[in-house]
Order: structure tokens, then sequence, then C-alpha cells
């Protein structure tokens, strides 16, 4: 991806949760978001089930709704699956560098942390 990606319309990959780091998800089964700006809606997946929701976005401040997901149950990722359900939940700031963003909760501290995908 050559230009800076915007937070809305970019596919997000997840690459940590907190101090941990997420990777080796096939493409099919990474966690990852999409913020839609015209009806403020998410979409991605857990790495194993897909959600989907509402966020609320003004200025540096982003919060996620309730979200929704299918209810499927997979050998792996799981318990990663449950922890970046946790840190959307916690988000209420963010901030886009270079390739990457990151949520960060009320106290500033970084939940999560996603890569910006080229899909084209």
């Amino acid at each position: 991806m050559s230009s800076t990606p915007t937070l809305e319309n970019t596919y997000w990959k997840l690459t940590r949760l907190g101090d941990a780091a997420i990777g080796g998800a096939s493409a099919d089964r990474e966690p990852h978001v999409i913020l839609h700006p015209d009806d403020r809606s998410v979409s991605g997946s857990g790495g194993c089930n897909r959600l989907a929701g509402g966020y609320e976005l003004s200025s540096e401040l982003l919060t996620f709704g309730r979200l929704a997901t299918t209810m499927m149950a997979c050998i792996d990722g799981m318990e990663t699956e449950g922890a970046f359900l946790a840190a959307l939940a916690q988000a209420s700031g963010w901030a886009v560098t270079g390739q990457e963003l990151a949520l960060l909760d009320a106290a500033g501290t970084e939940v999560a942390r996603f890569e910006a995908v080229d899909l084209r």
C-alpha cells in the first residue's frame, strides 16, 4: 500500500492484542475489521466468527456499539477471538501511523494494533 490508509474503508488486520502478537491465521480466518462510514457500521471477523455492528467516531474518539457474531465453534482461535472482542469493547480512541492502526482504551493504553491490507 503506497498511501497512508484512512481509518474508514480500510481492511485492518489484527496484529497485536495488548502485548501479545497475533499471526499465522489464514486469510479467510484472520481477525480483522472494516469501518463503513456510510452507515457507521463495522464488519469483520474474530478469526472464527463473522462480526457486525455499529461504531461512533468523533475526532480521536472511537467506540464500538454492541457487536453481533456468528456462533461457530472453531478448534483454533477462540481464545484470541474472545480477547479481540473484549479489546473492541474497551476501545475509546484510535491513532493511524503509517500503515498501522492502534485502538486505545480510556486511559490511552493500546488494546489492539492492526495493519492495513491492500485488497486490490
